[in-house]
């Protein structure tokens, strides 16, 4: 199986092609390429759309339960993020994403960043992410992803209970900026404020 560029979607004619197995997961990067994973290798590339030419060639973790990945482009890197899916319910605790819609995904997975310049990996290790909301509308200016989910319990025979987590994830090293923060469920707007960055 290939990946085949055409002039238009008129034409025969291939402008190039690249060697992909049936159960690559492939999406667009603003920016002008296309990131391809290989699931069941981890191989990860970018490709030039224009040329075919490999900008990105590196290897993470392979997960053959992954469904789709998203790439979140910044001035100096980008982002990666791959997606098995995630449960809703697990036992007595509802995980729903926050914010909800078209625009958000809900996922379990990992992120990974590469460097622009040298298409080489920037953090030691990646990010494993468990149930957690992630709106795909984020600025590329950020110098945080955020990570948002609400948390419903319903023990048996206990008093229902609501809160929402964020996780603010500095997209410089993937750590945690500060302590995971549980918020009121009755808030429906927030916003994270980055005065100083270290």
């Amino acid at each position: 199986r290939q990946m085949c560029i055409r002039d238009s979607p008129w034409s025969d004619q291939d402008v190039w092609a690249y060697p992909v197995s049936a159960e690559a997961k492939a999406t667009r990067v603003a920016g002008g390429e296309v990131a391809v994973f290989e699931k069941s290798t981890g191989r990860l590339v970018f490709l030039d759309l224009e040329d075919g030419r490999v900008t990105v060639d590196q290897t993470i973790d392979a997960d053959p339960q992954v469904n789709g990945i998203y790439v979140f482009p910044s001035e100096d890197s980008y982002l990666l993020v791959t997606n098995r899916g995630a449960a809703y319910n697990l036992k007595t605790t509802r995980f729903q994403p926050v914010p909800q819609g078209a625009g958000s995904i809900f996922f379990s997975g990992q992120i990974v960043a590469i460097d622009k310049r040298t298409g080489k990996l920037k953090w030691k290790r990646p990010i494993e992410v468990e149930k957690w909301g992630l709106s795909l509308a984020q600025p590329p200016g950020l110098p945080i992803l955020v990570l948002a989910r609400r948390l419903t319990k319903r023990p048996a025979g206990g008093r229902t209970t609501s809160h929402v987590e964020m996780a603010l994830i500095d997209k410089r090293t993937g750590r945690e900026v500060i302590p995971r923060q549980q918020l009121s469920n009755r808030e429906y707007f927030f916003r994270a404020d980055c005065a100083q960055c270290p």
